[in-house]
């Protein structure tokens, strides 16, 4: 039993590692002046990350708050502001469970542009509000795009690892 949970807790560990180098990657790209995170054409990696996992496993509300006020530091947006969007968005993603089989491929791609354009839309709406900035027409339709042609290759990248991990506790 005792080693059962230290192999568990060490591959949560290495899987909470690859997760963080997932997440690292952009910010590293974007030191080394390759590409710009905080451009409105980059994909949001944060919104798939959360979709992946709110859907194929279950995130508890207080772990959604503490993420939220995590990217309310790096969008620089006011304080809970992506905690309410997020907490709000998996809400309706669990209701919405109850109708769809979110594992299935199409559903969950589907799904996920719903999701993703609702989170999308409140940042930029929050992003306009405090910055009284000029609106960009078609910087938000880029955005939503490559977001949500980028959440394919990342669920591959994170269900393949995971589908290996758990195969093995």
């Amino acid at each position: 039993h005792m080693y059962k949970l230290t192999v568990r807790l060490l591959l949560a560990l290495i899987w909470g590692v690859y997760i963080f180098f997932i997440c690292l990657v952009p910010l590293k790209l974007y030191k080394l002046n390759l590409v710009d995170v905080f451009d409105q054409i980059f994909p949001a990696i944060d919104i798939a990350i959360l979709y992946y996992f709110s859907s194929y496993s279950k995130i508890r509300y207080w772990l959604l708050f503490l993420i939220g006020m995590i990217l309310d530091q790096i969008y620089q947006m006011p304080t809970g502001s992506n905690s309410l969007v997020i907490i709000t968005a998996n809400l309706v993603l669990n209701y919405a469970n109850r109708w769809f089989i979110l594992k299935d491929d199409m559903t969950n791609i589907i799904i996920f542009s719903v999701y993703s354009f609702f989170v999308i839309s409140f940042r930029e709406l929050i992003f306009l509000a405090k910055n009284d900035y000029n609106f960009q027409e078609l910087s938000i339709y880029f955005y939503y795009i490559t977001t949500l042609l980028s959440y394919p290759i990342l669920k591959f990248l994170m269900h393949k690892p995971s589908m290996l991990l758990t195969k093995h506790v």
